[in-house]
């Protein structure tokens, strides 16, 4: 019966087998790319990108750092406790309280009070509060002034991995109009091809202008194809950047503003920018340390409360005790260290200053170059889009007379190549316009345009 079952099934995927392989399959559908924004690419990069995540780690350990400096005026508790092996136990007989000589012996009722056992137990705690401790006070100040200038310097950190990011993002968009300017000219040159041969069908043309024209089709396919691989590599770098799942394309990115005249963005960037804020707190910092080092003549104190425990009530017969102590401390004279810590502070404020005004000059220098190269690649990309402009005119009067025979195919080759050429270069000019126009904006500290939702 199983056999037979079998048979039947094998003979009607056998008749089955030759309808289908006479019938075409039908192509599997296209898969969808999604177009991916700049700020889209933003927010991956802040919720996948390692480095970023990172940083937010660096920030926390600031806090923790005031949490910490805090402890220095909280209460401290400890416990402690011991078992000791003696030699030997070692008691010692008093009278008795209230007792009276024995009337037949006149001896004297007595006790026996351990004051050492052979297994000797202890256990305790102590309790300490400061009460004034001048030092914890700029300590505290120098925790806060620490996190502020953590978080300043965290912040410029993470807005310089949305840069790379957002340039990164402008390179597969360039890449992009890339491939589009190379296909265009492959249908320009294969349109081209076709024409020659046409008219040396027609017996308007020779060979050789075929010739030339398949070999113009082949380069404009390999430009093509390098093309494709650049967007690739692009595509590539800003997926391991923002963790964007593949495949997805990139869509135009958003025009950016331009900026204003060059003394007003550096009077922002001198405002804004994360890392002098970063720096100013620093010399704060530097300031309240040597606060810190002249506190240190200052006395202090605590109380402490502290409870025990013992086995051998000794000679009170009392197990347990406490005691309260109010202490102070003055450290009078410490072999000239704490001179010496505050001449090494007032040293170190001085660095601070010096880094201050350093770094001022560096974000001065930096805007000003940033301006200049913008200046220069918007003043590129006018002259190169007049360029493409003239380009274009240039080929469509020389396709034409080529169709009336006042041109020749060489002619018209050099000017699809000039054609291509020039948008290849409008598109590179673009690039580096926009790219400087991002490192301006890094550069002022203008991290508006960088806010993801």
């Amino acid at each position: 019966m199983k056999a037979s079952i079998l048979a039947v099934v094998l003979s009607l995927c056998t008749a089955a087998l030759p309808a289908v392989a006479g019938e075409p399959l039908p192509p599997p559908p296209p898969q969808a790319v999604r177009t991916v924004t700049l700020d889209e690419a933003l927010s991956a990069a802040v919720a996948s990108n390692l480095d970023y995540r990172s940083l937010e780690e660096t920030s926390r350990q600031a806090e923790l750092l005031l949490y910490r400096a805090w402890t220095a005026l909280a209460p401290t508790l400890s416990a402690d406790g011991s078992i000791v092996r003696n030699a030997k136990e070692i008691s010692v007989g008093f009278p008795a309280a209230g007792a009276m000589p024995d009337p037949a012996t006149g001896e004297m009722p007595m006790d026996e009070i351990v004051i050492q056992e052979k297994w000797g137990k202890r256990f305790g705690f102590t309790a300490n509060m400061p009460i004034f401790n001048a030092q914890s006070i700029p300590g505290i100040q120098i925790a806060r002034r620490n996190e502020a200038a953590a978080t300043s310097t965290v912040n410029h950190l993470r807005h310089e991995i949305l840069f790379r990011v957002a340039a990164a993002y402008y390179q597969a968009s360039a890449t992009a109009q890339m491939v589009s300017v190379y296909a265009q000219a492959v249908e320009i040159t294969a349109a081209f091809h076709k024409q020659a041969e046409a008219l040396t069908k027609a017996g308007q043309g020779t060979s050789i202008d075929v010739l030339r024209a398949e070999i113009e089709v082949r380069d404009a396919e390999k430009n093509l194809e390098n093309a494709k691989d650049s967007h690739e590599l692009a595509l590539s770098a800003l997926h391991y950047m923002t963790g964007l799942a593949r495949p997805f394309e990139v869509s135009p990115p958003p025009a950016r503003k331009e900026p204003g005249e060059l003394s007003a963005i550096t009077d922002k960037a001198l405002r804004g920018r994360e890392d002098l804020s970063a720096a100013r707190t620093r010399i704060e910092m530097a300031e309240k340390t040597q606060t810190a080092v002249l506190l240190g003549w200052v006395p202090t104190f605590d109380v402490t409360y502290n409870w025990s425990w013992s086995s051998a009530a000794g000679f009170g017969g009392e197990k347990d005790t406490w005691m309260l102590i109010f202490g102070a401390r003055w450290n009078l004279f410490d072999g000239g260290h704490r001179i010496v810590d505050n001449e090494q502070r007032k040293s170190e404020i001085a660095v601070a200053k010096n880094s201050m005004e350093s770094l001022k000059l560096s974000v001065r220098q930096e805007v000003e170059s940033q301006f200049i190269t913008l200046r220069s690649s918007a003043r590129n990309v006018a002259l190169a889009a007049k360029q493409v402009e003239l380009a274009r005119q240039t080929h469509h009067q020389l396709s034409r007379q080529y169709d009336v025979g006042l041109a020749t195919t060489l002619d018209v080759l050099t000017a699809s190549s000039d054609l291509s050429n020039k948008r290849t270069t409008e598109v590179i000019e673009q690039l580096q316009r926009d790219i400087a126009l991002l490192e301006l904006s890094r550069a002022i500290g203008d991290y508006e345009s960088l806010k993801t939702k």
